[in-house]
């Protein structure tokens, strides 16, 4: 069995930007395990599938994304979970809580997924620090971020599948949303 999550990712300038916030956490905080990954929001937790089914996985994920259409996202400041995750908030986004619920009941219809593979609690976000991120810096860690502005804004046009090669999670494929919008361009 593989393990499998789907993604949206932002273009290249707003990745590096978050990127390079994760990089001055590590630094200051000893916080590395964000790193790991690209700047992305989670649509669709880790979920256990058979290799054997990966081409079946992308087909249904291109037939999916062609129904769906572009939208714009648009970053909201800093956030937290308990004293675990800091996080760049993503404003309320009616188009993006859509997706998320129609990939959700497409997923679980299409590869009947257990209890723990759905993700019911959907708050979209860019994960800054996580793991290991110690009990003592992150009050400071957060201290620092609260206050700060990040402002951001972009076209979500795609899906990106990942699988974990037993070390780290490799992109296996994208899936471009097939019903742009009129909406503004990258900014």
């Amino acid at each position: 069995m593989s393990l499998y999550f789907i993604a949206i990712l932002p273009p290249e300038t707003l990745s590096q930007s978050i990127k390079e916030l994760k990089l001055e956490l590590a630094k200051k905080y000893h916080s590395r395990h964000a790193l790991k990954l690209p700047a992305h929001i989670t649509l669709q937790v880790p979920f256990k599938m058979a290799a054997a089914k990966e081409e079946k996985l992308k087909k249904l994920l291109e037939d999916f994304a062609a129904q769906q259409q572009a939208f714009q996202v648009e970053t909201e400041g800093f956030g937290r979970f308990s004293r675990k995750v800091l996080f760049i908030g993503i404003a309320k986004n009616p188009a993006l809580q859509e997706l998320h619920h129609k990939l959700q009941k497409y997923l679980d219809k299409a590869l009947h997924l257990k209890e723990n593979e759905k993700g019911r609690n959907f708050h979209p976000h860019f994960t800054l620090a996580t793991r290991d991120l110690s009990y003592q810096n992150f009050e400071p860690a957060w201290k620092e971020l609260q206050d700060r502005k990040f402002r951001a804004s972009f076209i979500a046009n795609s899906l990106v599948l990942f699988k974990h090669n037993g070390k780290s999670w490799d992109s296996f494929g994208e899936f471009f949303l097939d019903k742009p919008s009129d909406a503004v361009s990258d900014s």
